[in-house]
């Protein structure tokens, strides 16, 4: 893999429209590490069928730089935890494709949001997911080449009716389908945690591991999405912005990308790619991590 220095993987979410050829040139070009990406219109619609020489051609160049993990995101529109009946297969149906089209792709990792259920109690949005996150997982064990890719479900912001706002139940989404034998991990979102007032100071990060670790989520983190925010501190709404544009304390980017306990894992950019955005947020990452391992400092 690409030469990332210690700490975590930096790479960011790349868009499909030009084909996958395209977007393994476009991660290369942007300095990615890693790169994430949707399989098909994250707002609705049928799935375009994937070409095989397309993606032949993406991985050999993916795997000539040495970027990686690959990444897909599912739609944002899949939503386990829905009290609609119909919505609540329709998740478990999209789960189950995207993973084998995740398979396909050569992706390690499938992200799924936990998803919303007003009307209901936490207990039963939680029980909601995991039922239909694992129904979505076991539909495929059947296929062998979907056994390399690891389901993981993304911690919310805590909007009314949020099935992962709060790190209990995130935990709890995630355990439950875990116990079942399933390949399942968890991915944080830093503008998530942001939105639900649950992301500390820099210097207090050392609590947050300690309290994922005595949830379990520590244990199964495979990914992060490192994205500033433009709300306040538990406004418990999600939106994203550049980093160091928005509201978290840039410091925190760097203790957590210089941490020990998260050496290894992989960070991934949601920012707007408009204008070489995300490409910036990509580069100013990977200094943080060189400033946090002891570096010169880039800012």
């Amino acid at each position: 893999m690409r030469q990332a220095g210690p700490g975590v993987r930096i790479g960011g979410h790349l868009s499909i429209a030009r084909g996958m050829t395209a977007l393994a040139r476009e991660a290369v070009a942007t300095g990615c590490e890693c790169a994430q990406m949707f399989t098909r219109s994250p707002r609705g619609g049928a799935p375009k069928p994937l070409d095989p020489q397309d993606i032949a051609a993406m991985r050999n160049i993916l795997e000539g730089a040495g970027i990686g993990p690959l990444v897909v995101h599912c739609p944002y529109y899949v939503n386990p935890a829905a009290a609609d009946t119909e919505l609540g297969e329709l998740a478990s149906r999209m789960i189950h494709e995207d993973r084998q089209r995740a398979a396909a792709l050569g992706a390690q990792f499938l992200v799924v949001h936990a998803g919303h259920r007003k009307a209901a109690s936490p207990e039963a949005a939680i029980d909601a997911v995991a039922k239909r996150v694992a129904l979505g997982i076991a539909a495929g064990q059947s296929v062998p080449a979907t056994a390399a890719v690891t389901v993981l479900l993304e911690n919310g912001a805590g909007a009314r009716g949020d099935a992962a706002g709060t790190l209990e139940s995130w935990a709890q989404c995630m355990l439950r389908v875990a116990e079942q034998g399933l390949p399942v991990g968890a991915c944080l979102d830093t503008a998530h945690l942001w939105g639900a007032g649950l992301l500390p100071e820099a210097d207090n990060l050392g609590t947050l591991l300690t309290e994922l670790r005595s949830l379990g989520l520590l244990q199964r983190l495979r990914l992060l999405h490192l994205n500033d925010s433009s709300v306040e501190h538990g406004s418990r709404r999600d939106r994203h912005e550049h980093i160091g544009q928005g509201r978290i304390p840039v410091d925190f980017f760097a203790r957590l990308l210089g941490e020990p306990l998260l050496a290894g894992l992989s960070g991934i950019v949601e920012s707007n790619p408009q204008d070489g955005g995300m490409a910036r947020d990509v580069a100013r990452l990977q200094r943080l991590r060189q400033r946090a391992s002891g570096g010169r400092d880039p800012c």
